[in-house]
């Protein structure tokens, strides 16, 4: 018989790898935390001289449920 090792946090590594393949599988990544609990999407930004260009992944998500607030501020 073969002495395995014991790793008592093995099966929270284990885990955490599942939950992050559900997310990633579920959203396109894993999610991060916005503060509140709820899951910050990817997010591409570009500019142009004419706008600022914000494309984010949403799945599932009407365009009606999805809430935009910018705030500006100039570094000078």
């Amino acid at each position: 018989m073969a002495l395995a090792r014991w790793e008592p946090f093995g099966g929270l590594a284990s885990l955490r790898r599942d939950m992050d393949r559900l997310f990633e599988d579920f959203m396109g990544r894993a999610p991060s935390s916005g503060g509140d609990g709820t899951a910050e999407p990817a997010v591409e930004v570009s500019d142009t001289p004419e706008a600022v260009v914000v494309k984010a992944q949403m799945p599932g998500v009407s365009k009606d449920h999805i809430q935009v607030d910018v705030t500006w501020w100039r570094h000078d």
